[in-house]
């Protein structure tokens, strides 16, 4: 019976933390989201870079990446990342290890995650340009999935890595 609260006990600091921590970063996030549009155009900049490699037609401007005269692709909220960003964080910050391995899994996460979305927009802006039928499905489907599979996949790596402190937040 001790055992049954104390698992109970954990999974609640577990869901409180987890849930003060997302919301608090994504009102952070709410609110700064009128001045990230430096971010957005950091990201059209380094898609349309990485795109115009192979294609010169491939620029940017401000957070438009563009092809051309005839297409575009608009780095909005939603594009940059920042949602799963968040949920990693949260995980991270209420699963019981030390605080110093879970900031250091979060920045770790984070920096993958942000890879792992760039990637995301230059397939999503090679999709627009070149394969325009398809871009509604992978975009609204396919990399969403992705994207929720790779940060799930990121917090059991890392909460498997070792047992949990047992310390709680």
């Amino acid at each position: 019976m001790a055992e049954n609260r104390s698992e109970f006990r954990a999974w609640a600091v577990f869901t409180a933390v987890f849930l003060v921590v997302f919301v608090g970063l994504y009102a952070l996030y709410t609110l700064l989201e009128p001045w990230l549009e430096g971010y957005y155009a950091f990201l059209a900049r380094t898609t349309a870079g990485a795109l115009a490699v192979f294609d010169p037609q491939v620029s940017a401007v401000g957070n438009r990446i563009l092809y051309g005269s005839t297409a575009s692709l608009k780095v909005v909220e939603g594009c940059d990342g920042v949602t799963v960003f968040i949920l990693i964080a949260a995980a991270l910050a209420a699963y019981p290890r030390p605080w110093k391995s879970r900031l250091l899994g979060i920045a770790g996460a984070v920096a993958l995650l942000f890879v792992i979305n760039w990637l995301r927009l230059v397939l999503l802006a090679y999709v627009r340009f070149y394969l325009p039928e398809h871009f509604h499905w992978i975009h609204a489907y396919l990399f969403q999935s992705i994207m929720i599979f790779a940060t799930l996949a990121l917090f059991i790596v890392w909460a498997g890595r070792s047992q949990p402190s047992g310390r709680h937040p």
